[in-house]
């Protein structure tokens, strides 16, 4: 569902990379498509790095052990 969602929002993300890309590269047909790539790309990292995450793990209360 988290990756789902990263790619389903990764619209929003290329708006600024386009939009860099553009200021740094230029408006040619290879800039652009590299700009695109890389909005998918950042959010599919994100997501990635969200689901692979370590978590902190708890100690278990006194009344749960056996």
């Amino acid at each position: 569902m988290i990756r789902a969602y990263a790619l389903s929002v990764a619209a929003g993300t290329q708006v600024f990379t386009q939009g860099l890309g553009e200021a740094f590269f230029g408006t040619t047909d290879l800039s652009t498509a590299i700009s695109i790539s890389s909005g998918w790309l950042l959010n599919a990292a994100a997501a990635e790095w969200i689901i692979r995450r370590p978590t902190a793990r708890r100690p278990r209360a006194a009344a749960e052990r056996p």
